[in-house]
């Protein structure tokens, strides 16, 4: 296991931000809570991955959705987060470790505001060494019935990536961004 740059670093959040980003989110004026569907997200089917990014090591999955247990049955060593589906007391549990990899998948795509976007990626930053984001691109921008899609592509993504782990330090890979927390 390659160790973690945040945890040789003694990088963690503070009691307020973990409390913090254990609620939902304020600053979003669509609630995306209902656009979680009962399935494993895609992005765990990615042999790379899997082999890269999770097996041997500390994951954390940013947006878990109301079916965390789905994920880790097949892995357990994913701990899940999400402040519209789980509970404040295990949001901060999981929010107060040092991950090697963070996983957002399928939540940037759901939120409507570019602020609150920025405050998960630099949420990821700080408890991962690694993030990986992957969207569905609805193609089409806005209000839905379960909540908001952006309908934007994954490379749409970027400058938002860029802004807070620097241009050098993020890549797409197989539909997959890729951001170092260097």
């Amino acid at each position: 296991m390659i160790p973690s740059r945040n945890k040789r670093n003694s990088i963690r959040l503070g009691e307020r931000d973990v409390a913090r980003y254990s609620r939902p989110p304020g600053g979003q004026r669509i609630s995306s809570k209902k656009t979680s569907r009962r399935f494993v997200p895609k992005i765990y089917g990615k042999r790379w991955v899997v082999k890269e990014h999770i097996e041997g090591k500390e994951v954390i999955d940013l947006g878990a959705g109301g079916w965390p247990e789905l994920v880790s049955e097949r892995f357990p060593n994913v701990v899940p987060r999400d402040p519209f589906w789980l509970s404040e007391g295990d949001n901060a549990r999981a929010l107060r470790g040092a991950y090697d990899t963070a996983i957002i998948s399928n939540v940037l795509n759901v939120i409507d505001s570019d602020a609150a976007i920025i405050d998960l990626l630099e949420l990821a930053k700080t408890v991962a060494d690694t993030t990986l984001i992957k969207v569905y691109d609805s193609g089409r921008p806005g209000p839905t019935r379960d909540g908001y899609q952006r309908g934007i592509p994954l490379e749409g993504y970027l400058p938002f990536a860029w802004a807070v782990f620097g241009r050098e330090n993020v890549s797409i890979r197989d539909g997959i961004m890729v951001c170092e927390s260097w």
